[in-house]
């Protein structure tokens, strides 16, 4: 593997004492060997910056950048402040609380060699709980969705990602002349992430590779952004794709066809979702006010659609007046519960 190109992985990471090690681990545990870490701490402050000290310490092929805080809705700026110091053909993502599969570069690096016209790979990745209990594998590959996965015809991904998000951000390894073309990574309509903004601008510039396979695994708990924004990031990726279809209608159109009723129906159903999810993280962390705020959304918003999660949000907007806990009603159900 000693002519294979350098892989440059980007890491950022805040208050991820209790996985960062684990991180770190599964990328000295690859099977590919020619590869940098670029680790950018957004100011922890629960002894994160310790433990990545003592991890890398004397191993060159680590670059550790500390910063104070610039949160969330900045995020774009530690990933393109280690895209600047990134040396490799290629960039890969893994944040501070996911990890991955011992093989996951080395599947993805042979495969990107082998098809120049792909500009990204990606694959499968397992939600986990933070005591290690599987969730869910994403993407399903059952579904006849699974031929737009390599973007080929440049575009076609499209098709799902102006719905929903498939691609699981651990699992990319990006082509840095790709990512640079497009400005780097990207962060817009105040989200807390980068990874659909980004990976829009890039379907329409190559082909993927889809490995189907698991490549890693990512963590779900309470605190995670995901979970304290999850209204947000809803709201967020609607004005996104709204805006990003004006932007690139002609190319769009040409191929795939937009059902814009259809887009605004999924709107109206992920609203009622998301904001009956936001009202059950509200609960787990003691805030009724907020989640009986979130429940009403969910109970007002759509008519009669999503009528199953509109009756979870009235149960959890009634547990949130006598300060139950939903939690142990969820695990009941096989829902899974979210740990703290």
């Amino acid at each position: 593997m000693v002519n294979q190109p350098l892989v440059s992985i980007i890491t950022p990471t805040f208050n991820h004492s209790k996985f960062i090690s684990k991180c770190i681990d599964s990328v000295l545990k690859q099977t590919y060997y020619n590869w940098e870490q670029i680790i950018v701490d957004d100011g922890s402050m629960d002894g994160t910056a310790e433990i990545i000290k003592n991890k890398i310490q004397n191993d060159s092929r680590f670059k550790f950048i500390q910063n104070e805080n610039r949160g969330i809705f900045n995020l774009a700026q530690n990933y393109n402040e280690a895209l600047s110091h990134a040396k490799g053909k290629y960039i890969a993502i893994l944040e501070g609380d996911d990890f991955w599969e011992n093989n996951k570069l080395e599947l993805q690096i042979i495969k990107l060699e082998e098809n120049e016209n792909a500009i990204l790979s990606w694959g499968l990745a397992k939600s986990i709980t933070a005591s290690g209990q599987i969730i869910s594998v994403n993407p399903d590959i059952s579904t006849a969705n699974n031929q737009l996965y390599n973007n080929k015809p440049v575009g076609q991904i499209l098709s799902i990602l102006m719905f929903r998000n498939c691609i699981p951000a651990l699992t990319l390894i990006i082509r840095t002349e790709s990512l640079r073309k497009i400005g780097g990574f990207q962060q817009s309509f105040d989200l807390p992430l980068v990874d659909l903004p980004t990976l829009l601008e890039l379907s329409l510039l190559g082909e993927f590779e889809f490995i189907p396979q698991i490549l890693g695994s990512w963590t779900h708990y309470s605190t995670q952004v995901t979970k304290t924004h999850t209204f947000q990031i809803f709201e967020g990726f609607y004005k996104l794709r709204t805006f990003f279809y004006k932007k690139n209608k002609l190319k769009i159109d040409e191929v795939i066809s937009f059902d814009k009723n259809a887009f605004e129906e999924n709107y109206l159903s992920n609203k009622i979702i998301s904001a009956s999810r936001q009202g059950r993280y509200c609960l787990i962390k003691k805030e009724y006010f907020d989640a009986r705020k979130f429940y009403k959304i969910s109970i007002n918003s759509g008519g009669l659609i999503e009528i199953g999660w509109k009756i979870r949000s009235i149960i959890g907007y009634i547990f949130s007046f006598f300060k139950w806990d939903v939690e142990f009603l969820a695990e009941y159900l096989g829902k899974g519960k979210i740990d703290k």
